[in-house]
């Protein structure tokens, strides 16, 4: 599969349209993390609250290498759903309506929060708006829509 710039499938002016702050770009490199990561994170955020829209490419991660991406889809949702790491009690759900499957999570570890999984041919994407901590499922969506739409086919 060809490598696909996450910041590519959302633009930092369409983050900052879903997000009542300040938002600038920053590339996350952190291991395992390394290939498929885009961030827009609110410019001089106050202590302890996190706010910022995230663009995941689960496929790009050498660890979720699997046979298909419906198995991507599969072992990332069992990560969420079975590691403590991720967060305490996580909530997932379905979310019917967008790419080929796709479900919601959250926790109640603030470090989490939250985001959607969407499945679109063989691409997985975790796409995270969070305000304070708070996912919000709607513009997840809405900037979800836009992400799929780039990818390729």
């Amino acid at each position: 599969m060809a490598a696909v710039d996450p910041c590519s499938l959302v633009t930092l002016a369409e983050a900052q349209a879903v997000m009542p702050v300040p938002l600038a770009r920053a590339t996350l490199r952190a291991v395992p993390f390394a290939a498929g990561d885009c961030g827009y994170f609110q410019v001089n955020p106050p202590p302890g609250f996190s706010t910022d829209v995230s663009i995941h490419i689960i496929n790009d991660v050498t660890f979720y290498q699997r046979p298909s991406a419906r198995d991507v889809l599969s072992a990332y949702r069992n990560d969420i759903q079975n590691n403590p790491g991720a967060g305490a009690n996580p909530v997932i759900n379905d979310v019917p309506g967008i790419g080929d499957a796709a479900f919601s999570y959250t926790t109640a570890d603030w470090q989490t929060g939250g985001g959607l999984v969407v499945l679109d041919g063989r691409f997985v994407l975790d796409i995270t708006v969070e305000r304070g901590g708070s996912p919000d499922l709607a513009s997840e969506m809405s900037l979800a829509k836009i992400a799929l739409s780039r990818l390729p086919h």
